[in-house]
């Protein structure tokens, strides 16, 4: 089953360049996938307090032109995969005006039992009601992100009041944001940002110290959200070169 909405972004979602930033385009994908969710009665959705949650465990995007403030898009979401799992893909993609890509994105999520503290397989019924399609986003599977043996710089980061959500820890659409603050400022000067994940391994809470770690392993640009020695996520970023011929040189 294949969910879509059309949406109309907001002047705040943009950025300094007026177009929409990386963390906008997170929660542009979030939102419609809520409301694919809601409108197939997912009863984790509909069933909030009961302990039982979905976890976002990775986001990977893929950006073909990053759309302006206020442009009509429109987001498509569907499931992937088969029961019992431990995990479900969801996939997104983005079309402008014109009906061009504009985005290619998978996420990633766990059902988790909070009271327990345990993940939960997804069983058949769950994965029935969004009628999983056989389409894939990617031509082939992500290699593992893993940390880096040793990081090129480190920053401390103070979080703020804002940056906590009502579950009591940073929501997953500020870390993208978190880790640009650790990229070199050159990066933005030479390239525009090709694509991105985001892998979460333990929540940030309110009080946390954080730590973002950058470093960079064959071509790609890695950022470690520690608190103390533990990473609770991992970011890499792909920069296509602004000077890179279109015809050969």
């Amino acid at each position: 089953m294949f969910f879509e909405e059309t949406v109309r972004p907001r002047v705040s979602d943009a950025d300094r360049g007026g177009r929409l930033s990386c963390e906008a385009l997170l929660r542009l994908l979030e939102d419609v996938g809520t409301h694919h969710s809601a409108a197939v009665s997912d009863g984790v959705i509909e069933n909030r307090g009961d302990g039982i949650i979905w976890v976002l465990v990775e986001w990977r995007l893929k950006i073909l032109r990053r759309p302006a403030d206020r442009e009509t898009l429109t987001v498509a979401t569907w499931a992937m995969g088969q029961a019992p799992s431990a995990f479900i893909r969801r996939g997104y993609t983005v079309t402008d005006g014109e009906g061009r890509e504009v985005l290619l994105a998978e996420g990633k999520f766990a059902l988790f039992n909070s009271e327990t503290g345990r993940p939960m397989r997804i069983d058949e019924s769950m994965f029935a009601a969004y009628r999983p399609e056989e389409r894939d986003v990617f031509a082939s599977p992500a290699p593992k992100l893993r940390p880096l043996a040793a990081y090129r710089a480190e920053t401390p980061f103070a979080l703020r009041r804002d940056d906590i959500d009502f579950n009591g820890h940073v929501h997953n659409t500020r870390y993208v944001t978190f880790a640009l603050e650790a990229l070199p400022r050159s990066l933005w000067e030479e390239g525009e940002i090709e694509s991105f994940r985001l892998v979460y391994t333990r929540p940030v809470r309110e009080g946390d110290g954080v730590t973002l770690k950058y470093g960079e392993k064959d071509g790609k640009h890695i950022v470690g959200v520690y608190v103390g020695d533990v990473p609770h996520a991992l970011a890499e970023f792909r920069f296509e070169d602004k000077n890179a011929c279109s015809e050969p040189c």
